[in-house]
C-alpha cells in the first residue's frame, strides 16, 4: 500500500494506493474524492506521460512510489461542486448511489446514501456503521478486502466480519444492496450475522426469544478491533499492543503516555507506560459541563496499586498525555454505570456541551505540544492558497479537529433506548434514523448535549484539520 498526493483545484488529496489494484480503481477513488468521472480525468505525474481513464498499462510502468505528488485536471459532475474527500464517498464507475431525489438534485446538495433497516434491537450497530461511513479512508480500505482473496474455511473470524463490513460498504455506497434489501434502505443481514458470530454478545436473547438491545460503544469498539487485527502486520515486540501500526489504528489509535505517581510515599518511583486507545474517554461528574472538562477528568484520576516501598495497597495519581494524535478522534461520553440493585446500566443524564470544533493541545504531551505551537506558527506565516491546499489531508500536525459525526442514545438504561446517527454530509446534517433519513440543521446537533430524556451524545466523531484558529 502507498499513497500517492493528488493535486486538484487548488486542494491536496492523500489517496491509499494498493499496488495489486488497476489505475482504474485509483481513478474511480478521485471520483469519490472530487466528483470528477474517471472519463474526465486527466492526470499528469505518472511515467509515459498522461494517466486517462483508458489505461491499459500497470503501475510498474507507471512508476508508483510512496509519497509522490500528482497533479489532475478535470470539472466535476454539473450541478454539484467538487468535494472535500473527507465529507464524502462516490461508488466508482457508473455514478449511480442510493437515496437520490429531484429535490435533491435540482438544489445540487450531491447524493445521499440510504438508511438501515432496524431488524430488532438493531438501532446500535446501524447507527455505529452510519457513522463510520464517514471516514472515506476505512470505506475505501473496506472495499479493497471486498475484493482480496481469503482463506476459505481458514478465515478467520475477524477476517470474516471485516469483509462482510466491506460488503455493507459496497452495498451502501454502489446500490448494489445485498439480497435482502428493499425500496426504503439496506437490510444488512450478512454484517449483523458476522457480527453475532464474532462477538456472540450481540446475539443475547431475552425470555421471549427475541434479540436484545446493546451498546454501541461496544459495538464500535469491537468492529474496529476486528478490522485492525483483519490488517494488521506480523507481531511485534516494540510496538504498544504487540502489534505494528496498521490501517485502523493510523486512522483511530490515540496513543497515551501514561505515569503513575504514588501519593503515600516520595521514595517510590514514578511507573511510566504506553498504552493505545481507539476512543477518548469523557468522563461526567458533578463538575463536568463541557467536553474538556470530562476528558481532562478522565486523563486524570486517583487509583489504588501495590506500592513496593509501603509493602501494601497505596493511592496513586494516573496522569495521561496524548502522545500522537490520529486522523480521526472519537470521544466516548461516560453515560452509563452499574447499579447493584436493579442490576441495570442506568445512564448520566447531565448536560454535557461538546464544540464544533475541538482543539486538543492542553491533552498532550509536553513534546507534542512543542511540536503542535511550530506547526500552527509555520501556518501563520504560509500563503492563504497554500493553506487551502492542505485543508484536505487530514493534518494532524496542528491538534485541531472539526465536528462531523455524533452518536446518539436516547432512554435510561444501556439495554434500552434507541440509538441515531447524526453526520455532516455535503455541508449539510443528516439524521440517520435506522432506514428514517432526514435533513437536520447545526442547531438541532449541537443541541444533543444531554439534560432530559431527548437523544444525547454518546460518541463524537471529529475529523482532524489543518486550521488552528478557535471556533
Amino acid at each position: 500500500m502507498v499513497t500517492v498526493n493528488v493535486k486538484w483545484n487548488r486542494q491536496v488529496y492523500a489517496v491509499d494506493v494498493d499496488e495489486e489494484d488497476s489505475p482504474e480503481v485509483f481513478m474511480s477513488q478521485l471520483f469519490s474524492c472530487t466528483n470528477v468521472p474517471p472519463t474526465r480525468q486527466t492526470v499528469i505525474g505518472f511515467a509515459g506521460g498522461k494517466l486517462r481513464h483508458d489505461q491499459v498499462r500497470g503501475w510498474r510502468e507507471l512508476g508508483l512510489r510512496d509519497g509522490m505528488t500528482v497533479l489532475m485536471l478535470g470539472t466535476p459532475e454539473a450541478g454539484v461542486a467538487g468535494a472535500d474527500a473527507s465529507r464524502r464517498v462516490r461508488d466508482d464507475l457508473d455514478g449511480q448511489e442510493a437515496g437520490v431525489d429531484a429535490e435533491d438534485a435540482s438544489a445540487g446538495r450531491g447524493w445521499r446514501r440510504q438508511g438501515l433497516v432496524n431488524t430488532g434491537n438493531t438501532c446500535y450497530m446501524n447507527a455505529t456503521v452510519q457513522c463510520l461511513a464517514q471516514v472515506p479512508e476505512l470505506v475505501q480500505r473496506s472495499l479493497r478486502l471486498t475484493a482480496e482473496r481469503g482463506g476459505g474455511a481458514s478465515e478467520d473470524a475477524n477476517w470474516r466480519l471485516a469483509r462482510a463490513y466491506g460488503q455493507l460498504m459496497r452495498a451502501l455506497f454502489e446500490s448494489a444492496g445485498e439480497a435482502s434489501s428493499n425500496a426504503d434502505g439496506f437490510i444488512p443481514s450478512s454484517f449483523l450475522s458476522a457480527l453475532r458470530a464474532t462477538y456472540p454478545q450481540f446475539a443475547q436473547t431475552n425470555e421471549r426469544g427475541l434479540f436484545m438491545q446493546q451498546d454501541a460503544e461496544e459495538c464500535l469498539s469491537q468492529l474496529l478491533t476486528s478490522l485492525a487485527a483483519a490488517t494488521a502486520t506480523a507481531p511485534s515486540s516494540s510496538a504498544p499492543g504487540g502489534l505494528e501500526p496498521n490501517p485502523i489504528d493510523d486512522l483511530f489509535s490515540i496513543e497515551l503516555q501514561t505515569v503513575d505517581t504514588c501519593q503515600e510515599s516520595a521514595d517510590e518511583p514514578p511507573v511510566a507506560s504506553v498504552s493505545r486507545v481507539r476512543l477518548l474517554a469523557c468522563h461526567i461528574s458533578r463538575a463536568v459541563n463541557h467536553l474538556h472538562e470530562g476528558v481532562r477528568e478522565g486523563l486524570e484520576e486517583s487509583i489504588q496499586r501495590h506500592s513496593g516501598v509501603l509493602a501494601r495497597e497505596a493511592t496513586w495519581k494516573r496522569t495521561s498525555r496524548i502522545q500522537r494524535l490520529p486522523r480521526y478522534l472519537n470521544i466516548h461520553f461516560v453515560r452509563f454505570f452499574w447499579k447493584p440493585v436493579e442490576k441495570v446500566k442506568a445512564k448520566i443524564l447531565r448536560k454535557v456541551t461538546f464544540p464544533k470544533r475541538l482543539d486538543v493541545y492542553e491533552f498532550c504531551t509536553e513534546e507534542l505540544q512543542a511540536e503542535l505551537k511550530r506547526e500552527r506558527t509555520a501556518r501563520e506565516a504560509r500563503p492563504a492558497d497554500h493553506t487551502e491546499e492542505e485543508a484536505a489531508t487530514g493534518d494532524v500536525r496542528t491538534g485541531m479537529y472539526e465536528l462531523c459525526a455524533v452518536l446518539t442514545h436516547q432512554g435510561r438504561t444501556a439495554e434500552a433506548g434507541h440509538y441515531v446517527a447524526w453526520v455532516m454530509q455535503d455541508a449539510q446534517w443528516l439524521k440517520f434514523d435506522d432506514d428514517a433519513v432526514s435533513q437536520v440543521t447545526e442547531e438541532q446537533v449541537m443541541s444533543l448535549c444531554g439534560g432530559g430524556d431527548w437523544h444525547t451524545a454518546y460518541i463524537c466523531f471529529y475529523r482532524a484539520v489543518s486550521g488552528h484558529s478557535p471556533a
